[in-house]
């Protein structure tokens, strides 16, 4: 299941690289590919403007072990309005 979020709204795009033991490494120099209905609105932080299903790619530019190319995409889905479903338990006696 894809990430939804709603028309207008404001993301972050916060890349974690890690190594193949899951340690972080913090000084991984990345590269953010966003579509450009993507509105730029600060460091790494998008504005949403568009409805649609849309990649966003993290890629590491610095050097890498065996100069590996690192890569990582994620999906989302942009919509006007959201209708949220509430689960209810419903007792007949």
């Amino acid at each position: 299941e894809l990430p939804i979020y709603r028309v207008g709204q404001v993301i972050e795009v916060v890349p974690v690289v890690t190594d193949d033991l899951g340690n972080i490494i913090e000084d991984a120099e990345i590269e953010i590919e966003v579509p450009m209905e993507f509105r730029s609105f600060g460091s790494r932080r998008y504005r949403l403007d568009e409805e649609g299903t849309f990649d966003i790619l993290a890629r590491v530019t610095s050097e890498t072990q065996n100069n590996r190319n690192v890569e990582s995409s994620l999906s989302i889905v942009v919509v006007t309005f959201m209708v949220e479903l509430v689960a209810a338990l419903v007792v007949i006696y």
